[in-house]
């Protein structure tokens, strides 16, 4: 889905559009492209022993983080958009036209988008907020980030920066993340620091800690304590609360994307966590 224009990435997706990004890819590595095969439907031979090489490390306690290097992991960036990150930025693309909704356009001026995969969801983000500066994260380095690069370069007018980066920018108004807590094994420490930095004024995301993939851990930390999947997903929304955001009740199914409004100061609880 490499396009002329931002407004087009929601248009419906084929397999020509994820060859269109295998030849965005090799422009910066030089693959086979059968090791990039779009095959959703079927599932790739391939990604499912990255998942298995990636399931064996954590067993060592040894995370195998080059499995983000492999090509073949590009096909799993293009289905999360497809499947995920599409879906939500076109459910919240709807809600702030409701006449209910707590998001108001003109609040945002800076959004960051954690995890942006192929960069999609950044282009896609610009053309829902025209007028906000939007920055992606990614892995400096690796192929998805050079592909970024020239997604967001050319068809988006935003940018991506290496995920380091991330509470270094001059402002967030909103936070923007689909399916990438789960890849850190302390995903709380980030939100505290982007809560710190910044205070956004809303948090869009949608984390899945309950399901194994490729990136996703079997236990969590937090505060020196290990956390299960399910444990950390409600300690991410308690950590929220507790730190001055209320959930919106927006009705979408299954309840993603998740969205956080930042309350008043009157109304901040206190802080369930100190330090």
């Amino acid at each position: 889905m490499i396009v002329e224009k931002a407004e087009d990435i929601f248009e419906q997706i084929s397999k020509d559009d994820f060859a269109k990004l295998v030849k965005v890819a090799q422009k910066y590595e030089d693959v086979p492209a059968e090791l990039m095969l779009y095959q959703y439907e079927t599932g790739n031979e391939v990604l499912r022993k990255l998942q298995e090489i990636w399931v064996a490390s954590l067993e060592t306690s040894l995370p195998d983080y080059g499995v983000y290097s492999h090509p073949a992991y590009v096909n799993e960036s293009f289905v999360c958009w497809k499947q995920y990150a599409r879906r939500y930025i076109k459910l919240l693309a709807k809600y702030i036209t409701r006449s209910d909704s707590v998001i108001h356009e003109e609040d945002i001026h800076d959004i960051l988008d954690l995890g942006c995969g192929c960069a999609y969801s950044t282009v896609g983000l610009k053309a829902v907020f025209p007028n906000a500066v939007v920055t992606g994260t990614n892995l400096a380095g690796t192929l998805q980030f050079s592909i970024d690069k020239d997604v967001t370069e050319n068809i988006g007018d935003c940018d991506v920066v290496d995920e380091s980066l991330t509470t270094k920018l001059p402002n967030v108004d909103m936070v923007f993340a689909s399916e990438f807590f789960e890849h850190l094994t302390d995903p709380i420490d980030l939100l505290k620091a982007l809560i710190d930095t910044y205070e956004p004024k809303y948090f869009v995301f949608a984390n899945t800690f309950t399901k194994m993939s490729i990136g996703h851990f079997t236990s969590y930390s937090y505060d020196g304590a290990l956390y299960t999947g399910a444990e950390m997903s409600r300690l991410f929304g308690t950590y929220l609360r507790k730190h001055g955001y209320s959930r919106v009740q927006t009705g979408f199914y299954n309840g993603r994307p998740q969205i956080y409004v930042r309350r008043p100061p009157k109304f901040r609880l206190r802080p369930l966590f100190e330090g």
